[in-house]
Parts: structure tokens; sequence; C-alpha cells
């Protein structure tokens, strides 16, 4: 049962859900998401289709999700008033945003075709693993990497880092050791993530979406993509973003293989970078294992013991140093 609080509180962001909806002149189309952090709204302004997301909690009760929404915000303000193009093309503009007490926005709607599929955060569909999607996705995160270096103070200072001790202190390595059929499995996998926790810490130098899954991807114009839900932007190292795309299309291996050589193609430090994605893959391969154990979604139960056996034999060859994905 609700506590009198809870209840006053959630009260307290419907009326000002009521207020900003009054004062903008919003009409409501579809609820995307009501609880337990925000409430996300398809509106109408006008003759423009909008989203509106509002924290139910304010910063002084729930700061995470205030920040976050924050973030997500100046990010796509920043996009919007500086090169290179590409962000303005990709991304969905703030019109209207508060910061004070409980943040919220109001931003453009964007149309394009989903790239999930039965709204799976895991499962792109089948259109998306085209040769010009791979050109798009490693010109779009080069992008972002090299333009976050050009950032001034002000706008690098909204952004933390993901250290690896921050990384294993996520992992549930209670249930690791039973992912694997090798003795003492958790000890060998976190004695690989520390022996690289120097070089991981370094390199938490560029701008990560950090969550570019298949439901955030929107296809238009056959093979230009919009990209949305920036709330957890981050800084973080340069094969995070371009891993989990690489990591969810496991059942593309020729795809993978083109993706990852048309990202290699910016890549000056060749053996860090190497190194870096070997240890995504095992941390987020240990993830993605868990992930799969539980899921009961429709999309994903099909292809459950493939996704799990592709992850265990890549954190299995990373923490033995016998990686092949990147020979030529």
């Amino acid at each position: 049962m609700e506590s009198k609080e809870k209840k006053d509180r959630l009260l307290a962001a419907k009326k000002t859900q009521n207020d900003i909806i009054k004062k903008y002149n919003l009409k409501l189309l579809k609820i995307i998401r009501n609880g337990p952090r925000f409430f996300v709204a398809k509106c109408q302004k006008g003759q423009h289709t909008v989203i509106f997301k509002i924290c139910l909690y304010t910063d002084k009760v729930d700061p995470r999700t205030n920040h976050g929404i924050k973030r997500e915000a100046l990010t796509l303000k920043f996009f919007h008033t500086h090169p290179p193009e590409l962000f303005r093309q990709a991304t969905p503009k703030i019109l209207e945003h508060n910061f004070a007490g409980r943040t919220w926005y109001i931003r453009e709607y964007l149309d394009g075709e989903p790239q999930n599929v039965k709204d799976s955060n895991f499962v792109f569909t089948t259109d998306f693993f085209s040769k010009k999607s791979a050109d798009w996705i490693a010109n779009f995160f080069h992008k972002l990497h090299y333009t976050s270096h050009r950032f001034p103070s002000k706008q690098k200072a909204i952004y933390a880092k993901h250290t690896m001790e921050t990384n294993i202190m996520l992992i549930g390595w209670y249930k690791v050791g039973g992912y694997f059929n090798f003795p003492q499995a958790a000890e060998k996998i976190k004695y690989f993530l520390f022996k690289h926790e120097s070089l991981f810490d370094t390199y938490q130098n560029v701008l990560t979406h950090y969550e570019p899954y298949a439901s955030h991807f929107f296809k238009y114009n056959d093979d230009d993509f919009y990209l949305i839900d920036w709330e957890n932007v981050d800084w973080g190292n340069p094969a995070h973003d371009i891993s989990i795309i690489w990591n969810r299309a496991f059942t593309r291996p020729e795809w993978q293989k083109f993706l990852l050589k048309q990202f290699m193609k910016h890549i000056s430090f060749e053996k860090d970078f190497k190194d870096l994605f070997s240890v995504e893959l095992v941390l987020q391969g240990v993830s993605n294992i868990d992930y799969f154990n539980q899921t009961r979604h429709p999309a994903e139960k099909p292809i459950k013991k493939k996704a799990i056996a592709f992850y265990r034999n890549n954190v299995v060859k990373a923490i033995n140093g016998k990686l092949d994905i990147f020979k030529k």
C-alpha cells in the first residue's frame, strides 16, 4: 500500500503535469510511460506533435532522475546549437524546459520507423542490418567522440565518469560462477577486469549515449536514423556504445564484422581500443547472460540459447586473450 507521503507527492506531480499541459496548450494523445520515475506522453501542440517528459518526484526526493532528464535536455540543446549538422538531424529539439524543483521538458516528436521488434530493447528489425546503417553508426559515434573533446568547460561539467570500480560493483557476483563451466569463473573474470582498470578509467573521456538500444533507433529516409533517449548520456570509453550495438547484432556476424571495420577507420589507438572492446564484451557479456536467463519477452525467448552461448563464448575468449573478432 502506498504511503500518504508518496500519494501526496504523486498528486503534486499530477497537478504540475496538468498546469504545464494547460499553460502550453498541449493535447494528450498517448501516455507512453507513467512511472515509476517519470511520466512521458505524446501530445499535440498546435500543428505539431511533441513529447512531454516530467519527473514524478522533485530533485530533493529523486535527484538522480531529475539530473538525468536535465542532462538529457542540456545535451540536446547543445546538439541543436553547435556543429556538426548531423546531431541536429539525428536528435530531437528541446522546445521548453524547467530544471528547478521538478525537471521537465517538451521536445519535438520524431516520426520514424522503430528499429526494435515487439517493443524489445534488445532485438533489432531485420531491415536494420545494412551497410548504410553500419556506415551511419560508425560516422555518428565517431563524430560524437571527436566533438565532445571540444565541448566548452561548462558543458563538460554536467557529465560524470563511470569507473571500473563502479562497473564491478554493479555485477551480481554471487550468480556469475553459475554462468560458466570452469573453476573460479567469477574470480578469473574479476581479475581480468581489475587488470584493465587503469586503461578503462583513463579512457573515460568521450561523450557516450550509454544505451544505443534497438528501441532508441528510428529509421527515416531509407537509411538515416534518429537516436532518442539521452537520459543516461555521460563520459565513457570509445568502445562502449559501438560494442553495445555489436553485441546486439550477434545473429548477424557479417554485419558485426563490417560495423567494426568501418568504426576502426576512425581509431588511431588500435591496441588500446581492442583492449577496451574486450573489456566491454566481458562487462556486457556477464550482464547480457543474466538478462537472457530471466527474459520472457516474446521476441527474445526464441534466441535465448543462442544469445547466452554467444556472450559466454566471448567472455571466455576475452579473459583468456583469445578473442578473434579483429582478424581481417
